[in-house]
């Protein structure tokens, strides 16, 4: 039975290490001695069922930013026995979940630890149920999970769904039958373009939502449920079919109120790049959630970057305009609202004549500046091939994050904490021993 009592407050000290934390067991472990005598012990019965395990000189920090570090456990020793109840008790804010997290091995990547935590007298880590998974298993599993919170979620993609309808109507109303005469170029050009930079843009909106996922996918990750590439790919998956709803539904009404080029291969190729414009912008922001994961400024962020991307997109500064120097290169070939604005421009303008005999391939070339060295397809290919460069650079970067993050993180520690963290004789702020 383990108990957590409060004792003397240390000065200078928050109130969540002001606890001496006691544990009271059958055979309680007294000192160093009894520790070592029990690793000993547990070594020699490892051949038994269950599974013994030791802690000694656990000490917990976490980084308190410019106020320097807070030292949540310090000096802790102890065991847990197979077979055996163990409870630990104490008020609020005293470390029991740092204890329990530390012992697990979940701690996040801003805490550091030392002391020494065996298994059967040897460090290792603890195994957990979900680790006999096969991959395609978690997979299904968290793709499954992630569709169910997305269509309870009405924030997700449902909210959205609504305003893309409305706002889509709106655009429906305002170019309604615009006709083939000669006003009619531009206004073809400017509604396409207008979906392809701002109902795509309006994706920011989960946000939030990515945020959220990210949260949760740090902490079932901790607890070793699952990994990065299998998060990716669920979250991927379980995203599809809300997209092509928010693709399709708005795409038919913004195309066929206006009178946009009549054909059903014509709409299913703009019901694609829109679709594929759309997963992008997930993709994006699902990179910047993993990156920044405040809400504010993860939306200022992406916000930020897509607009730059629209600005040299092709359209407000036409492609042969824009200074070569950064804006053209790289920055317009490296952003997808190009591809995506050429690929609807050749669906709506290319091979086809118009009443005033304007060719819409010359169209293309002198008035919107396209690249007709490829055909649309390439244009949607390219737009393909970000995506799962987007994706890989998410998993990539979630993978970077697991390795080396940690690694800044103690180093940093390291040149605060000196004098705590190389000082572990001291007498301990929770009692010592445990």
């Amino acid at each position: 039975m383990a108990s957590l009592f409060p004792s003397t407050p240390h000065p200078n000290t928050d109130s969540e290490i002001n606890v001496a934390l006691e544990m009271e067991t059958r055979n309680p472990v007294q000192n160093k001695r009894d520790v070592d005598a029990f690793k000993t012990a547990t070594v020699q019965r490892r051949s038994e069922d269950g599974v013994f395990l030791t802690w000694e000189d656990l000490y917990v920090t976490v980084s308190n930013g410019k106020n320097g570090t807070k030292s949540i456990l310090q000096g802790l020793t102890g065991h847990a026995r197979p077979g055996e109840l163990l409870a630990i008790m104490g008020p609020s804010g005293c470390g029991k979940s740092t204890l329990l997290d530390a012992l697990a091995g979940r701690l996040g990547s801003n805490i550091r630890q030392t002391g020494e935590i065996l298994i059967n007298g040897r460090k290792q880590v603890l195994a957990y149920g979900t680790s006999v998974w096969k991959e395609d298993n978690r997979c299904l599993v968290l793709t499954k999970r992630s569709f169910v919170n997305m269509f309870r979620d009405l924030g997700y993609y449902w909210l959205r769904l609504a305003i893309y309808i409305a706002l889509a109507v709106g655009l429906g109303t305002v170019f309604y039958n615009i006709g083939d005469g000669d006003g009619s170029v531009q206004a073809r050009g400017s509604l396409v373009t207008f979906i392809a930079s701002f109902l795509t843009f309006m994706a920011i909106g989960g946000f939030p939502s990515f945020v959220e996922d990210m949260k949760i996918f740090e902490r079932e990750r901790l607890n070793g449920h699952y990994g990065a590439t299998a998060f990716v790919i669920s979250n991927t998956l379980s995203a599809l079919p809300y997209l092509v709803l928010v693709s399709v539904i708005p795409g038919a009404i913004a195309y066929f109120l206006p009178g946009l080029r009549s054909g059903l291969q014509f709409f299913l190729y703009f019901a694609l790049v829109l679709f594929a414009s759309m997963v992008l912008v997930e993709s994006l922001m699902m990179i910047v959630a993993s990156i920044v994961p405040n809400y504010l400024m993860g939306i200022i962020t992406g916000a930020g970057i897509q607009g730059l991307m629209i600005l040299v997109g092709g359209f407000f500064r036409l492609p042969n305009d824009l200074p070569k120097p950064l804006w053209k290169y790289p920055l317009h070939e490296i952003a997808f609202h190009k591809y995506a604005y050429q690929g609807m421009f050749k669906n709506e303008f290319g091979g086809k004549m118009f009443p005033n005999h304007q060719n819409g391939d010359d169209i293309l070339r002198n008035t919107w500046h396209a690249e007709m060295g490829y055909s649309k397809w390439g244009d949607l290919a390219v737009l393909l091939g970000m995506i799962a460069f987007y994706r890989l650079l998410f998993l990539g970067i979630v993978k970077g994050t697991e390795k080396f993050k940690p690694l800044m993180i103690k180093a940093f520690m390291s040149k605060k904490n000196t004098q705590v963290m190389m000082n572990p004789s001291s007498t301990p702020l929770h009692g010592g021993k445990l």
